[in-house]
């Protein structure tokens, strides 16, 4: 039996997501990537009316 150290091995994947925004909705996608909209109230709201779980 070998020591837990020498039987563990790491792996690693990469993930690349690209989000598909509605055509007509696509000025939202540079403001949710935009971090101003994480502290402005008014912004906050507006994501959370177009999607309550956000």
């Amino acid at each position: 039996m070998s020591p837990i150290s020498e039987s563990v091995h790491k792996s690693s994947v990469t993930v690349s997501v690209v989000p598909r925004v509605p055509e007509g909705l696509e000025s939202l996608r540079s403001l949710a990537f935009n971090l101003w909209w994480s502290w402005n109230y008014d912004a906050l709201e507006l994501f959370q009316e177009l999607d309550p779980v956000l």
